[in-house]
């Protein structure tokens, strides 16, 4: 009994002794009978097929894109740049990569997910396509993520300073030494260009 050709497989003649496997950069999927082109699909853009006989395409992964057609290896899929995430599988076009918004950053290539990475406590990011966040600065903390401007970094109370450039917590403000006093917020000592408390 002669039986159809397995998916991933076409026959382009008679008397076949077996199927032949459709090519690298094809899938097979379908029942019908005849060519390479009529029984194996080249790979659409965003996707691949390295290895022969695969039943259907690789997608592209996440953080990446691929306009290439009929593709034959995943390093056709080019990553999404710094500061961009890639949310979809089967990307094809750069355009699929959105920017990182304010508060958020990608500091390396191939992003993947819905979202960039939020900027951690005492930082923060007031720009798009953002790659690395900015710290809050001495005087000043942040206990929490993702801060889209600096406005939102906290002061140092009067009477208290902090040297730590990216402080997480009130508790990184210091009181002024015992005789010592000041009514500025936000007062900050950095360990390199010591300032003195007012007195």
């Amino acid at each position: 009994m002669c039986i159809d050709c397995p998916d991933g497989t076409y026959g382009s003649s008679v008397g076949l002794e077996a199927c032949v496997l459709c090519p690298k950069g094809y899938s097979g999927n379908n029942k019908d009978e005849g060519s390479l082109n009529d029984m194996c699909t080249a790979c659409p853009k965003g996707m691949y097929s390295d290895a022969l006989g695969l039943k259907q395409c690789l997608k592209c992964k996440k953080g990446t894109w691929s306009n290439v057609y009929n593709a034959t290896s995943s390093s056709t899929c080019t990553d999404c740049e710094l500061g961009t995430t890639g949310p979809q599988e089967g990307a094809t076009d750069k355009s699929s990569c959105s920017p990182c918004v304010a508060g958020r950053f990608a500091s390396a290539p191939g992003h993947a997910g819905a979202e960039c990475d939020k900027c951690a406590k005492g930082r923060y990011q007031d720009q798009t396509y953002g790659t690395v966040c900015k710290a809050c600065g001495y005087g000043r903390y942040s206990v929490e993520e993702g801060l889209s401007n600096a406005a939102r970094c906290q002061n140092c109370p009067a009477g208290r300073w902090s040297d730590v450039l990216i402080a997480e917590r009130s508790s990184n403000c210091q009181p002024c030494a015992a005789g010592k006093y000041s009514t500025e917020i936000g007062l900050g000592v950095d360990p390199n260009a010591p300032r003195s408390i007012s007195d």
